[in-house]
């Protein structure tokens, strides 16, 4: 099973520090790397050749729509 997770800044957080951050963590290249983990929210990285270079361990199988 591929899992799904979210990632955002909160409302109390100093915004300026925390926005970099989040763009930092999703940059495509970071992207790239979490999709080893979590199905990139990138659609441009949302694609199974994406997702079996990042995690070998997925089988075909599990690479096809359903």
């Amino acid at each position: 099973m591929i899992g799904q997770a979210g990632i955002g800044v909160l409302p109390r957080a100093e915004s300026a520090v925390a926005a970099d951050f989040l763009a930092f963590f999703t940059n495509p290249e970071n992207s790239r790397k979490l999709a080893q983990f979590f199905p990139p929210a990138r659609a441009s990285l949302l694609n199974a050749e994406v997702l079996a270079k990042a995690n070998p361990l997925l089988s075909p199988e599990q690479l096809k729509p359903s």
